[in-house]
């Protein structure tokens, strides 16, 4: 932001009026309508594209923030906002690297040098920005892949519950209900595969 000016688009949210400079670039596009409906609630009709999970994790970890550990006079209110959300991406990459782990295992990628670069894809790809930012990929693959790695085993009803709270990050979340259906239409077909065999 310092050495090459940002193109100022009109039309679009901000949030960026009351926000320390080196905060500046977390708040641009998407983020600014996390922040904005952490901050204020929906105020806009643009902001119902997006949905409520994300940003109440925000202003929950704001609230962490500003009773444990920042007080206001050291950053300013709009400052933790980002800093909750960038904390809160951090923690949900870190741990969706570990589920992506368990889950290459579980589909059989577990000798090193796939597994290696399944690691590499996911933590060095040029979207890597998206799992980083005030963005809601990182909930979104954190849940999502969870109710997978539930899925693969006995206790896939399980899955409903990150699935669920995936839906609420994001609304393609929804289509995960279709891997719970292909997995009960696998259980089914399981449970049928003698009495078709024997007759």
């Amino acid at each position: 932001d310092a050495l090459i000016p940002d193109h100022r688009a009109t039309d679009v949210q901000h949030f960026d009026s009351n926000v320390s400079w080196w905060l500046k670039a977390f708040t641009k596009w998407d983020s600014a309508h996390f922040l904005t409906i952490a901050k204020d609630g929906y105020t806009h009709d643009k902001s119902t594209a997006f949905m409520p999970f994300f940003p109440l994790c925000i202003r929950m970890g704001k609230t962490l923030l500003e009773f444990l550990v920042i007080p206001t006079t050291y950053c300013k209110d709009d400052d933790l906002y980002i800093l909750s959300a960038l904390i809160i991406n951090s923690l949900a990459f870190a741990m969706t690297s570990v589920i992506l782990k368990h889950l290459s295992t579980k589909w059989g990628y577990d000798q090193d040098r796939r597994l290696r670069n399944i690691f590499f894809l996911h933590i060095c790809n040029p979207a890597n920005i998206f799992f980083t930012t005030c963005y809601s990929e990182s909930l979104f693959s954190l849940f999502s892949w969870t109710g997978m790695l539930l899925n693969t085993y006995d206790v896939s009803i399980w899955s409903v519950i990150p699935y669920t709270i995936a839906s609420s990050v994001r609304s393609n979340g929804i289509l995960n209900a279709t891997l719970m259906f292909m997995k009960l239409l696998h259980v089914v077909m399981v449970y049928l595969q003698p009495s078709i065999t024997t007759d």
